[in-house]
């Protein structure tokens, strides 16, 4: 579901395909919704910048353990990748993983650099 803050950035300036994706999994706070607008100023070429400065924040902060991830992952691995990268995971993601495990997954992960993007993850699966 589409937060409010998410709605009155498509609103304004009508995002598609990749910046959507990155608003609707990164903008939830008015605090968000602020630093996107400030940043941004409107200058749809800051747009993904902006997005990345807010997802490399929230990383810095999170906190996800292993127990909540795995709770998360053995309802809806998508949801608890999403959490884990900070960004949408697709369904060719997911098959990416084969038959991994939500431990092997969360390790592997801890041992990268901090923001890394699940297509670079990918690279380190074989």
């Amino acid at each position: 579901m589409i937060n409010h803050f998410s709605q009155r950035i498509f609103a304004e300036w009508g995002l598609q395909g990749t910046l959507r994706s990155m608003v609707e999994l990164l903008i939830h706070t008015e605090e968000d919704f602020h630093f996107f607008i400030n940043r941004s100023k409107g200058n749809s070429g800051r747009f993904f910048f902006t997005l990345h400065e807010i997802r490399r924040r929230k990383l810095r902060g999170m906190s996800l353990t292993f127990e909540e991830f795995e709770r998360v992952c053995r309802n809806n691995k998508r949801q608890a990748l999403e959490r884990l990268f900070l960004q949408k995971i697709t369904d060719d993601d997911l098959d990416r993983l084969g038959e991994r495990t939500s431990q092997e997954i969360f390790e592997l992960h801890s041992r990268l650099p901090l923001g890394t993007t699940f297509s670079i993850f990918a690279l380190y699966l074989d």
